[in-house]
């Protein structure tokens, strides 16, 4: 399941969710938001509209760190819920959410947006020793001198990686 983080703006509001693409690609392929999908799920198993609306934002929230917060839990509900979407071809809620998007009418975000914990790749070593010979520089650190390379460091991936470096920010994986 390729997961991504999206937004949609409606009537001047601005929505996040939790979508899985299905089919294509993140820049022209089928989204299903799985948020709405397991609404649509459960109000398909007999549960009443705000239970079902109330229940599917627990098991299947709507961010991306909320939903590996969630563990097996919420990836097994995601799964059949994304099966039943699948299957039933439902475009909407009955709420009246869209379950459906075309990913070129979305805006992507990342990933995590604000993820709990940050590390800079320039405390590990085994990072250094690998980023330092493209830079032409031999391996040293200092507090200014790591400014400076980090910077370096990041221009380098920029031009070398730019189709990796932009597609991880864009979905992810499980």
């Amino acid at each position: 399941m390729k997961l991504l983080s999206f937004e949609t703006v409606t009537g001047g509001i601005r929505r996040h969710h939790l979508g899985a693409l299905v089919d294509g690609d993140a820049d022209s392929g089928l989204v299903i938001d799985l948020t709405a999908a397991a609404e649509a799920h459960l109000l398909s198993q007999g549960i009443s509209g705000d239970d079902a609306t109330k229940k599917s934002l627990e098991l299947c929230p709507a961010t991306t760190l909320q939903f590996i917060e969630g563990g097996a839990r919420a990836r097994e509900f995601a799964e059949n819920a994304l099966a039943a979407a699948k299957q039933h071809g439902w475009e909407k809620t009955a709420s009246g959410l869209a379950v459906r998007y075309d990913a070129a009418d979305i805006k992507i975000l990342p990933a995590i947006s604000r993820p709990p914990l940050l590390r800079d790749f320039m405390s590990f070593e085994d990072h250094l020793l690998n980023v330092f010979p493209k830079l032409n520089r031999p391996y040293q650190m200092s507090g200014i001198a790591a400014q400076f390379i980090t910077r370096e460091i990041h221009q380098v991936l920029a031009r070398t990686d730019k189709k990796l470096n932009f597609q991880s920010m864009r979905n992810f994986s499980i």
